[in-house]
């Protein structure tokens, strides 16, 4: 069955002017996971990665988060 990509975990992060997402997805080709960093500044240049399990998306999620945060980035949204 081809299901349809699915929004698991959205946040949205700012520094100054700029804002970026970091975004958990369930991938519409298969069981496996995206994350995404997408920059709203240029959105050419998204990061995309894929995992194959729940746990290690939801891991991978919280690291590029601690990351940012620790970049001074803030989160100023979250939502599924």
């Amino acid at each position: 069955m081809n299901r349809k990509a699915a929004s698991v975990l959205r946040w949205v992060f700012q520094k100054g002017d700029k804002s970026l997402t970091c975004l958990l997805q369930r991938s519409g080709a298969d069981s496996s996971y995206d994350i995404c960093v997408v920059p709203h500044w240029d959105v050419t240049s998204a990061v995309v990665e894929e995992t194959e399990t729940p746990i290690r998306a939801f891991c991978r999620h919280a690291e590029i988060a601690l990351a940012l945060r620790t970049a001074g980035w803030s989160v100023v949204e979250r939502s599924r």
